[in-house]
Order: C-alpha cells, then sequence, then structure tokens
C-alpha cells in the first residue's frame, strides 16, 4: 500500500505539472502571436494604469493629427485659391493701366477681360473641399456667392444712370463703396456666419478663417463688375464725360489694387496659422514617437525571449510526458 500510495501521488503531482507547463506554453504562443505581454488590462498589475494613460495619450495624438492633416488640406486650398484671385484681380488692373497709358482706351478690351476674370472669381469663391465651402465660415454648407448677376444688374445700372445724367461720378462711386453683401450676390446667411478653428494640441486652436465677403474679396468684385460694365459715353447721346469716364476708371483700378493689397493681408494672416499648424505638427510628432515608444516598452515582449522560453518549456514537457509514460507502465505488480 505504501507504494501504492506513492505511485498514485506522483502521479497526480506530474499530471498538474503538465497542466501548469501546457498553460506556459499556451501563453508564450499568444505572446508570440501578438507580440504583447498581456491581452487584458489587468493583467499587467501595477502598470495598468500607466498602460491605460499612454494609449490614451497616443489616442488624442492621433485626433491631433488627423485634425491638422484636414485643416492641412483646407488652409492649402484657401491659401492658393486668394493668389488665383488676386491673380485675376492684377490682369484686371495691368489692362486699365495699358490702356490708360496708350492714350485712346479701347474700353471693350477691359470689359473682355473683367467679364472672364468675374467669372473665374466667382468659381473660385465658391471652391470646395469635400462638400463644404472654404469661404463660408461655419456656415461650409452655404455657396456664398449665391448672385453674382444681382451684382453684375446693380453695376449695368449705375453706369447707365451716369451715362443718361441720373447721376455724377461721385455719386456713382460713393454708390459702390456702399454697396451691400446681397448687392454684391453674397448669400443673406453669410452675414451671420462665424470663425473655423479646430484643436490641435491641447491648448491650442488654430482659427483657419478666410471669409468671401471680407473687405478686399468685395473690393476686387465690385472693381471687377465696374470693369466689366463701365462705357466710354457717346458724346452725342450722353451726358457723362470724357474727364468723368477717366475719373471712374482711376477709381476703378484703384479699387481692384486696394482689394488685392487686403487679400494679400487675408493670406498673411492665414499663413502665420499655417506656421503655427506646422510647429504644432512637429511636437506632436516628437510625442507620438516617444509614446508610442514607451507604449512599446511597456506592453511588448521580447520575441527572442519568448522563442527561447517555448523552446526551453517544449524541452521540459516532452521529459514530463517521458516520465509520465514510463509511471504510467508502472503497476502494483512491479514493486512486488
Amino acid at each position: 500500500m505504501v507504494f501504492t500510495s506513492s505511485l498514485v501521488g506522483k502521479t497526480t503531482s506530474q499530471i498538474t505539472r503538465l497542466k501548469s507547463m501546457n498553460f506556459q506554453f499556451q501563453e508564450l504562443q499568444r505572446q508570440l502571436a501578438t507580440q504583447k505581454k498581456h491581452d487584458t488590462f489587468s493583467g499587467f498589475g501595477a502598470q495598468a494604469i500607466r498602460v491605460q494613460d499612454l494609449r490614451g495619450e497616443s489616442m488624442k495624438l492621433n485626433r491631433y493629427q488627423e485634425n491638422i492633416k484636414r485643416v492641412d488640406t483646407r488652409m492649402n486650398m484657401v491659401l492658393n485659391s486668394v493668389e488665383k484671385m488676386r491673380t485675376l484681380g492684377k490682369q484686371v488692373q495691368d489692362v486699365i493701366v495699358i490702356q490708360t497709358t496708350e492714350g485712346e482706351v479701347e474700353i471693350d478690351n477691359i470689359n473682355n477681360v473683367a467679364q472672364a476674370n468675374l467669372r473665374f472669381f466667382e468659381d473660385l469663391l465658391n471652391t470646395k473641399d469635400g462638400d463644404r465651402f472654404i469661404f463660408s465660415g461655419t456656415a461650409a454648407e452655404l455657396e456664398p456667392m449665391e448672385n453674382l448677376q444681382n451684382l453684375r444688374n446693380r453695376m449695368n445700372q449705375e453706369v447707365t444712370d451716369w451715362l443718361n445724367g441720373t447721376q455724377t461720378a461721385d455719386q456713382l462711386i460713393a454708390n459702390v463703396e456702399a454697396m451691400s453683401d446681397l448687392d454684391l450676390g453674397f448669400a443673406p446667411q453669410l452675414t451671420a456666419a462665424g470663425k473655423v478653428t479646430t484643436r490641435v494640441d491641447d491648448n491650442v486652436d488654430v482659427d483657419y478663417t478666410v471669409m468671401a465677403n471680407e473687405q478686399g474679396f468685395k473690393d476686387m468684385l465690385k472693381g471687377m463688375a465696374l470693369a466689366e460694365a463701365l462705357k466710354f459715353p457717346d458724346a452725342a447721346v450722353d451726358i457723362g464725360t470724357e474727364s468723368e469716364f477717366h475719373q471712374i476708371l482711376n477709381y476703378n483700378k484703384n479699387l481692384v489694387a486696394g482689394g488685392s493689397k487686403s487679400m494679400q493681408g487675408s493670406s498673411y494672416r492665414l499663413s502665420a496659422e499655417f506656421a503655427l499648424l506646422n510647429n504644432v505638427q512637429e511636437q506632436h510628432i516628437v510625442e507620438k514617437g516617444m509614446t508610442d515608444t514607451l507604449i512599446a516598452e511597456t506592453e511588448n515582449v521580447d520575441t527572442t525571449d519568448v522563442v527561447i522560453n517555448i523552446q526551453a518549456l517544449q524541452t521540459q514537457m516532452t521529459a514530463s510526458y517521458e516520465a509520465s509514460n514510463i509511471m504510467a507502465q508502472l503497476s502494483l505488480v512491479n514493486y512486488l
């Protein structure tokens, strides 16, 4: 009975040991497959809170980087569009200067350039990023330039009233200066639209607002529309004079030039925000790298060590199975 009890005890102990090694083997295989020390936070014990904090920081940085990427695209679109609009204005300004310098003004040349450029200017004001209009502020679902024809009609009427003597050149200029956003064809809701900002760091919001109804854009619109509508007075039928025509044309040139300068100010303002965005992005790249390194050091296993442990455990398990097999073949007869 002594030998029998001893044999049973050894067999039970061996089975328990084999179960333990089998569990270890499965755990090592999981580590090798996932390259993670544990598959639950609780497995990290006292380090669980640290792991959660590191992961939370990494996710936050990812969100900031997504915001930066989206805003970077919008800013580039705005800057490129503004530069194209300024080029359109410069072309109108140049054709006015050329015509006035050469003596006799070919007003048709000015009209044609202004007409073509105004049409392109409208398209640029209504530029979209996906389904969002980039010059509408918080009203991004709203097309900012809603009714350019309204501006054209209003400007044609101003020129007609000057030509037929209903108003003087000074009055025409004053009326152009006083035109409202609705007169210019902007959507009524644009007036109430706010600034667009995006959080790119814990304490940093980037303002990338450039509105279609900022003063520079409005002056450029008025200048192009006036250049498109302006006519040289016919002394036989018109009350407006050649002197007044040159007064209006000079005002027209300055209006476009002033609008371009003001739009350049909008570009400078946005460029400053763009520089801030790039600085924050560079800092995030550094912080993300450091955070991911800490996460890897805390969570990841050394696969070389895992493979070595698996091989060592396999050797132990083979030996244990062989020992168990020998013990299973023993019987009370062998001891008698």
